[in-house]
């Protein structure tokens, strides 16, 4: 039943491509703006339990950085650290950085960006061979973002279904992922206030050695506007107990 199960979700997940949109308004880059200037998708998704389907018993700390193309050879340079204990049957996270755009213009200040994120495991399937097992995982991942900039309060909220293949292998791991979501964004600003929902994805490859205490996350990710851009990143998380 659980097999039969995951293969429904995965159907969903995989065989459907990027979401076509319909015709976008002013609320769609509202959501646009507070999600990717917090971090819930100011970075590629971070190595935890959604990805992992494991809980593990001690405190984790991450670095975080991630990439985007703001205007023609101008970029954003976000960067982020964190931690992330247990708690229930998953894991919960906090992230605190600077979303750091870079302008020749000079015309576009950076901001203090944090977040708090819940992660666990919720399917995990055996594949393959005893001498060559893996583990097909479905995760859950959920987050609220906050973001400062001077023109306005940014806030945001995501939740996302990663799907990834880990092997079982003791050594060194290497494992693709992709997590389809939505996202909630909403500016509070001087004059007006406005909120939006979009659609969200992400995909990248993932790196587990030295006992899977030592992480690496290297993807990239997309809030679906028309004309938004794909953001690339890197993550590195230690943890003191696998």
């Amino acid at each position: 039943m659980i097999r039969e199960t995951v293969a429904v979700v995965l159907a969903g997940v995989l065989c459907v491509g990027p979401p076509t949109l319909a015709a976008q308004d002013e609320s769609d880059s509202v959501a646009y703006r507070a999600l990717t200037q917090t971090p819930l998708d100011a970075f590629s998704p971070a190595l935890g339990a959604a990805l992992t389907a494991h809980r593990g018993s001690g405190i984790a700390f991450q670095a975080r950085y991630g990439l985007m193309s703001l205007r023609s050879h101008d970029f954003v340079h976000n960067l982020g650290v964190g931690a992330d204990f247990p708690l229930a049957a998953g894991r919960f996270g906090i992230t605190v950085g600077h979303y750091g755009p870079s302008c020749s213009r000079n015309d576009c200040p950076g901001h203090f960006i944090a977040s708090i994120e819940f992660e666990q495991g919720l399917l995990s399937v055996d594949l393959g061979q005893p001498d060559h097992r893996g583990n097909l995982n479905l995760g859950l991942s959920a987050g609220l973002g906050f973001g400062s900039p001077s023109d306005a309060t940014l806030y945001s909220a995501a939740v996302s279904l990663p799907v990834t293949l880990v092997p079982r292998m003791r050594s060194t791991r290497i494992f693709p992922f992709v997590a389809p979501g939505v996202g909630f964004g909403l500016i509070d600003g001087d004059a007006e206030s406005d909120a939006g929902m979009l659609p969200t994805l992400a995909l990248g490859v993932g790196l587990l050695t030295f006992g899977d205490r030592l992480g690496v996350v290297a993807g990239i990710d997309r809030v679906f506007l028309t004309g938004g851009n794909w953001l690339a990143g890197v993550s590195l998380r230690w943890s003191l107990e696998p």
